[in-house]
């Protein structure tokens, strides 16, 4: 930048010398920087005037010729007329910085000025009608006598007055001029009425809310009615807590075995025991028999909790060698079980009977644990005597199981469902008081049932593969 000074001599009334000081600036590039800001409305009538910003020019000079500039290229958009420049329904697009180039002849010698200014678009402010917030055509239950405050709020432009008010039937005048009201004003689109006590003429009356401008209005109502005076919420509430646990119950009751076999496969090694026991269950029958239980107990039972679910049994006359002494098998597989599964004939009753004779002597001396209770099942009139194969294993598993804390045993009587044929030593089991009922003219629905209900009182399954299950223990 320049500075000039120019020294004039005027033989004038005024005498004297006068001082002008002009500042030139000098720019390399065609469109100088911007020193000037201009804004315009979205959609609104916009005008730059060249003479408004480069007026020390055209006050001095006659214009030779005006060219105008979009980021420094030629305009794209725009009517030039004169020296301004006017731009019809202004979009953002039209933002920018926009440059007047003006050229001029002094002396002989043509010059080019020019100036940028960048004009902003600014998004229009939308002119609306009021709409009310609160209240929104609504009831409210009130006491009598009690105190009540109405809040009517509304929308509102800063730059709009927006009158906000309460009537009763139709007319503000009612609530003006009576003195069981008072209004005031929040901020000036928020009206609060305060009915000092609500009496009968107050209830199913519509309270109305105007709000009004210039460009509109809007209403909403409240009405009051009585509340309630019944049970206490708390009552109502226990009395639901009640409903709410006697539903619970009846759906365990109803719905535990599906629930707890859910639970188990949803969230299987949470109830995975982790005693170190090799097998699920022991398996007894009677496997002198030739009935339905033999056919279950060596077939079905290791078919489906093994094969299907993936259990792992001990089934005596499979997974023990021949020739191995009976009570140390019997023994060694229950302390490996976590379960005892008693499979009974349910077509045919068992006696039991005292014997004071040697032979019941010699009896009790062969079956040491069935001396336990005091004599033995007699095996030679009923064919049940297969059932506890002279009374050694059924005894020594109830022995075990009443002197073992947490072994159960689980009781399935196949045949025709008879309580009285189940053999009297087992009213001693406290552990198992169910009994599973299996046979062969059982609906698929029972039996699905049957299956649900023995692996409920089974343990978790899941501790080996299924196609590990089926291997016996003799080579």
């Amino acid at each position: 930048m320049c500075v000039c000074v120019c020294v004039c001599l005027c033989p004038c009334v005024h005498s004297g010398k006068y001082a002008y000081y002009i500042g030139l600036n000098v720019g390399g590039g065609p469109c100088p920087e911007a020193d000037n800001v201009r804004s315009s409305k979205r959609g609104d009538f916009f005008r730059l005037d060249c003479e408004d910003t480069m007026d020390h020019i055209t006050r001095v000079f006659s214009p030779s010729f005006v060219t105008w500039l979009k980021e420094c290229k030629p305009l794209a958009k725009g009517t030039i007329i004169d020296l301004k420049l006017q731009i019809e329904n202004v979009q953002p697009v039209d933002g920018g910085r926009y440059t007047c180039v003006l050229g001029f002849t002094h002396e002989g010698r043509n010059y080019t000025s020019a100036r940028t200014t960048t004009v902003t678009v600014e998004a229009p402010i939308r002119r609306l009608k009021p709409e009310i917030i609160v209240p929104l055509n609504e009831t409210r239950a009130v006491k009598m006598g009690s105190q009540q405050e109405l809040r009517c709020e509304a929308t509102g432009m800063p730059d709009e007055i927006t009158t906000v008010i309460w009537q009763i039937n139709g007319t503000p005048d009612e609530i003006m001029n009576s003195p069981d009201f008072t209004v005031s004003k929040v901020h000036g689109n928020t009206s609060v009425l305060t009915i000092i006590e609500v009496k009968t003429k107050f209830l199913n009356v519509p309270f109305t809310c105007l709000a009004q401008n210039r460009l509109g209005s809007a209403i909403s109502t409240l009405v009051l009615t009585e509340a309630n005076e019944g049970h206490p919420s708390w009552l109502v509430a226990i009395i639901c807590l009640c409903v709410l646990l006697v539903v619970c119950a009846l759906l365990w009751q109803f719905f535990k075995v599906d629930l707890v076999l859910l639970y188990r496969s949803l969230c299987p090694r949470q109830h995975r025991d982790t005693d170190g026991k090799h097998y699920d269950a022991y398996v007894s029958y009677p496997y002198e028999s030739q009935g339905l239980s033999v056919t279950f107990a060596l077939g079905l039972l290791p078919e489906v909790l093994e094969n299907k679910y993936g259990y792992k049994l001990f089934i005596r006359g499979r997974d023990d060698d021949p020739g191995e002494d009976a009570f140390e098998v019997v023994v060694s597989a229950l302390q490996e079980s976590r379960r005892v599964i008693l499979v009974l004939e349910g077509t045919h009753t068992a006696t039991y009977t005292s014997k004071n004779s040697e032979e019941g002597r010699m009896d009790s001396h062969a079956d040491p644990v069935g001396g336990v209770f005091g004599g033995s099942w007699d095996t030679h009139e009923d064919p049940v005597s297969g059932v506890l194969g002279g009374g050694f294993e059924q005894n020594m598993l109830v022995h075990d199981a009443l002197l073992r804390s947490g072994l159960k045993v689980i009781i399935i009587q196949t045949g025709h469902r008879k309580k009285e044929n189940l053999p009297a030593f087992l009213s001693l089991l406290k552990h198992s008081k169910r009994v599973l009922y299996w046979h062969t003219q059982t609906h698929t629905n029972s039996k699905r049932r049957f299956w649900k209900e023995l692996r409920y009182l089974m343990p978790v399954a899941g501790r080996s593969s299924p196609s590990s299950t089926t291997q016996t223990t003799h080579s």
